[in-house]
């Protein structure tokens, strides 16, 4: 079952911030707190995606190999529903994606999203 939370997102750079809702089950594992967001959001942001900034990652998923922006500590994020912070997040910047994915099994994000997911159950 797909799990979405709602999210504030604020750019470090800009402090531009955005209210959105995130798929946080996708399978999506990083080892520090990561966010994957469409390009369109993070222009709006103004989070880098240029170098020095900014660099292209190779990501592996299912489906094959795909070349994303990555944006190094760019956001911070609240957890809106839950009332947590998570401060330095890493930023990974897709052309194809048309909604945010939060990379949360081994970040900073795990014990939130597992408590959210318990609350979520409960109601």
């Amino acid at each position: 079952m797909a799990v979405r939370v709602r999210l504030l997102i604020r750019s470090l750079d800009t402090n531009v911030e955005v209210l959105t809702a995130a798929l946080v089950n996708s399978g999506h594992e990083v080892e520090e707190p990561e966010i994957l967001l469409p390009r369109r959001l993070a222009e709006f942001m103004g989070v880098s995606l240029k170098p020095p900034r900014a660099r292209v990652m190779v990501y592996e998923t299912p489906f094959g190999f795909y070349h994303l922006i990555f944006s190094p500590k760019a956001v911070s994020v609240h957890l809106v529903d839950v009332c947590k912070s998570v401060g330095e997040v890493n930023v990974a910047v897709s052309e194809g994606e048309r909604g945010a994915y939060i990379g949360c099994t081994c970040g900073g994000f795990r014990h939130t999203i597992g408590e959210y997911s318990e609350r979520f159950m409960e109601s």
